[in-house]
């Protein structure tokens, strides 16, 4: 938010609680190392390392980004008080669904988000539960 919209005003928050309880996405990465490398000590050595908790919080500071290990929350908590939120959220989370569609309901979301100062939070959650229920066919 604060790269992409300078001019908004936002505090970071748990969202409300939908028809089937808390809910919310989140994205992560991975690492893999290919079975025939030649060099697997050292790949998981790297890995190993951009894992660690102080490289996390470093990714998170240049990147904006949450960690992806759970041994970095506390330390994100300190250096991110204002976005604990996003951690309340990681025992609930869900990956973005692959549905047809799916990532177009997200983008349209996103693009209302930037009215969320004169619009209705619980009309945008109301029409992106609908829109997304759609793609899902639940």
């Amino acid at each position: 938010m604060s790269a992409d919209y300078l001019k908004i005003k936002y505090k970071v928050v748990e969202l409300p609680s939908g028809p089937k309880g808390p809910g919310t996405l989140e994205f992560t990465n991975c690492w893999g190392i290919a079975a025939d490398s030649h060099n697997k000590a050292a790949a998981q050595k790297l890995v190993e390392r951009l894992t660690t908790p102080k490289d996390q919080i470093s990714f998170a500071k240049a990147f904006g980004v949450m960690p992806s290990v759970t041994s970095a929350a506390d330390e994100f908590k300190k250096a991110f008080p204002a976005e604990d939120a996003f951690l309340a959220g990681v025992s609930y989370a869900q990956s973005l669904p692959a549905q047809a569609g799916a990532a177009d309901v997200i983008k349209d979301f996103d693009a209302e988000l930037a009215s969320l100062k004169t619009a209705d939070p619980k009309a945008l959650l109301d029409a992106v539960q609908a829109d997304m229920t759609e793609v899902a066919g639940t």
